[in-house]
């Protein structure tokens, strides 16, 4: 077995973008997925690497479900995606 931490996040219903749309989960799996490329390069590569996935319901696209490997006690800190 592998330790690891699960973390529920929700963005703030009111989050949108420039263009009004509403900020989801997806958006934070696309950042996950552009970073974890092998073929880009980012500061902080780290952030992105101890994110083993992201989970979230299509009925409730704002609550996401955050797994990190390994168990680290600064997850909150460092899985910032900047």
């Amino acid at each position: 077995g592998v330790s690891k931490i699960i973390a529920d996040w929700e963005i703030r219903k009111n989050a949108k973008w420039s263009d009004g749309t509403p900020v989801t989960c997806a958006d934070f799996q696309f950042a996950l997925d552009v970073a974890n490329a092998p073929t880009v390069t980012i500061a902080n590569k780290d952030n992105y690497a101890i994110v083993e996935k992201i989970a979230w319901q299509d009925s409730t696209p704002q609550k996401c479900r955050f797994h990190y490997v390994p168990n680290r006690w600064d997850y909150a800190q460092i899985g910032r995606f900047t």
